[in-house]
């Protein structure tokens, strides 16, 4: 797990999205959600944007002064939200020059363009959408696709929540579904339904066009803040930035799904937490949210649907790490999650002193 402050002077960043290698430059790229002109959450005047660092070694990282992905668009004009890296074949339009990648690196993200996306008050369906971004210089500089959304909406109006793509290959899921080449793009889409419990909803991608999404079924039928032991900590209302692996036993064929999980409107938490400012004590109101892990099991229905049977579940943080994202490493195989550490606990005059926040 890496940890990440932002350092940009009087920003505010928050949830993590897009985390990738790029094995051509031997650079990471990390990409959060940003308030660059504040130390607070944005607003309907200013919207939330992505920040974008690099780094060769995970510890020393490069910030970039402007946002990579600004809200200034009709369709993500109140916000860019959290979204995902995912493998290239969006061609680029016109001749190819000698100096460019064969195919472009991209992005997946939110794009919102209305209130309502929140699991307290009822969903506006179609304020919330999948738009991509794509660089031709290796990640310098991003360009939203033209033909932007990808995907107008959720598929339901009784939903929570639906945002937060994850997009990975998923053997597992081929499988289910009989594809024997292990080549399936999925994407897993976080939210809820409304009145019944969060979830997941499973997409699948089109590897040879990044812009043709299919809607499968949400992963997991679960209750609503239900919990299945005293320190697994509860499932809340909605779930956000869920991401995942597959492990397997060496020794065996044993094989489970893991998901890293953001849990929001939970119940059960100590929300408060003490802050001192010189000699003065007070207490601190935290959101109630979890940051949970679970495991389980896929099955299916005729190859039409996919379903996750949780048979574990924990706390993947016990502090206030939120919205954690990760990615498989393409050269060592190895999953890196990041995660945002919330500064709730420091009065607004101390995050203004500091002049950045998360």
């Amino acid at each position: 797990m890496f940890i990440l402050r932002c350092i940009l002077n009087h920003a505010e960043t928050s949830p993590f999205a897009a985390p990738f290698f790029d094995p051509s430059t031997s650079l990471y790229h990390l990409f959060f959600q940003w308030n660059p002109y504040l130390n607070d959450w944005g607003n309907d005047t200013l919207a939330i944007a992505w920040g974008h660092a690099t780094s060769a070694n995970l510890i020393d990282w490069t910030f970039d002064e402007q946002p990579a992905l600004a809200p200034n668009e009709p369709y993500d004009f109140k916000g860019v939200f959290t979204g995902g890296f995912i493998p290239s074949t969006l061609p680029k339009p016109g001749p190819a020059s000698d100096l460019e990648p064969s195919a472009p690196l991209v992005l997946a993200y939110t794009s919102v363009k209305a209130g309502g996306v929140t699991f307290k008050e009822p969903y506006n369906l179609g304020t919330e959408t999948i738009s991509l971004a794509h660089s031709y210089d290796r990640g310098m500089t991003w360009q939203k696709y033209e033909s932007n959304p990808i995907v107008d909406g959720a598929p339901s109006n009784n939903v929570t929540g639906w945002r937060d793509p994850y997009i990975s290959y998923w053997p597992a899921v081929d499988r289910l579904l009989g594809r024997s080449d292990n080549s399936g793009l999925y994407a897993l889409i976080s939210g809820g339904f409304r009145d019944q419990g969060p979830t997941t909803f499973l997409y699948k991608i089109d590897p040879n066009d990044l812009t043709s999404w299919e809607y499968i079924s949400p992963l997991i039928d679960i209750q609503s803040n239900s919990r299945s032991g005293r320190w697994t900590g509860d499932v809340g209302k909605n779930w956000e930035c869920v991401n995942r692996m597959t492990l397997r036993d060496p020794d065996s064929e044993l094989e489970r799904e893991f998901f890293i999980i953001s849990a929001e409107g939970t119940e059960n938490i100590n929300s408060t937490s003490t802050t001192e400012t010189g000699s003065n004590s007070s207490m601190v109101t935290r959101t109630p949210r979890y940051q949970l892990w679970m495991a389980g099991t896929l099955s299916t229905t005729n190859q039409t649907t996919v379903t996750f049977a949780p048979l574990a579940s924990g706390l993947f943080d016990h502090g206030n790490l939120y919205a954690a994202n990760s990615f498989r490493h393409p050269v060592t195989g190895k999953l890196l999650a990041y995660g945002w550490i919330q500064e709730e606990d420091l009065p607004d005059e101390i995050r203004a002193e500091q002049g950045w926040s998360g």
